[in-house]
């Protein structure tokens, strides 16, 4: 029997509510991880006239960045009505 050889991709997913309104949930496949580490990245830092981490910066959100794929800030006391929350998944393609 042959071993089944199994391809896995790395999804991008960003959550996002602001003054309580929430957006549109992102999401974006990549074949490596490294690609898809730089697309959020820029994601946070490089949208546009004023970046998420402009934004979150200037509006003093709480930022947690525990880990390379994870990145979540909110407004503290108001995480529902205001966040964004980024991973990236390693997934298999089935």
């Amino acid at each position: 029997m042959k071993k089944k050889v199994t391809e896995k991709v790395y999804v991008f997913t960003a959550e996002q509510a602001w003054d309580g309104e929430a957006a549109d949930i992102i999401v974006k496949t990549f074949r490596k991880k490294e690609t898809a580490q730089k697309y959020m990245q820029k994601f946070i830092h490089d949208d546009g006239e004023e970046s998420i981490a402009d934004y979150v910066e200037s509006n003093g959100w709480e930022v947690e960045m525990d880990e390379p794929d994870l990145y979540r800030a909110y407004n503290d006391g108001r995480y529902s009505t205001d966040h964004i929350e980024i991973t990236i998944t390693e997934c298999n393609v089935e």
